[in-house]
């Protein structure tokens, strides 16, 4: 199954809200965090090298999908920088906010039969952005496990959408879009803002 919002979707809205923000006023002052600074992160070994993303530009892009739950992590402050992304879909029905914060303390697997999970990785590779998404592996090397929930808030117009904070842990293979690479990605903790869409 593929993400229903890609990552080249999530950066034309990234675009258009850089573009209407660029109108607005801004102090001399700037009191913004440094990406080392931002709250939310995404630390995890890509082929065994550690890497740690932190952004404070927009992260959430599942908004408008009512059976799943997800968002991204920038690799700094460029909406065309590297990102990490994880999406929970729930297979048989859509995800209400009851179920979103019942997820704490639950681990998925890659062939849990009610849910998927998918690890999305967007990085720069010899000048071009190659996308890698979960693989199927047996041995359940691939899991994500959720340790907090906490709903934040929600956006409201012609999409209503919930928003969280979401911890946990993941690790697993992910191969890019015509199967001719593989990555791994071992040790990874994240704490992100995830959307999932609301009637």
């Amino acid at each position: 199954m593929k993400n229903i919002l890609s990552f080249k979707f999530l950066l034309a809205i990234l675009i258009s809200c850089s573009l209407i923000s660029c109108g607005k006023k801004t102090s001399s002052t700037n009191t913004t965090p440094t990406p080392t600074q931002a709250k939310y992160y995404f630390n995890f070994y890509l082929d065994g090298v550690a890497k740690t993303y932190r952004s404070n530009t927009l992260q959430t892009g599942h908004g408008f999908d009512y059976s799943q739950l997800g968002g991204y992590i920038l690799n700094g402050e460029s909406i065309g920088s590297d990102a990490l992304g994880l999406t929970i879909y729930n297979l048989n029905d859509s995800i209400s906010n009851t179920e979103a914060l019942a997820m704490v303390g639950k681990t998925f697997y890659f062939d849990d039969p009610n849910y998927y999970v998918n690890l999305n990785l967007q990085i720069l590779e010899n000048s071009v952005y190659e996308n890698y998404e979960t693989i199927d592996v047996s041995n359940h090397s691939f899991k994500v496990t959720i340790t907090s929930v906490t709903l934040i808030g929600s956006g409201t117009g012609i999409n209503k959408y919930n928003i969280y904070e979401v911890k946990g842990t993941c690790s697993g293979k992910v191969e890019n879009t015509d199967g001719t690479k593989t990555k791994t990605i071992t040790n990874g903790e994240f704490y992100a803002r995830f959307t999932k869409g609301i009637m």
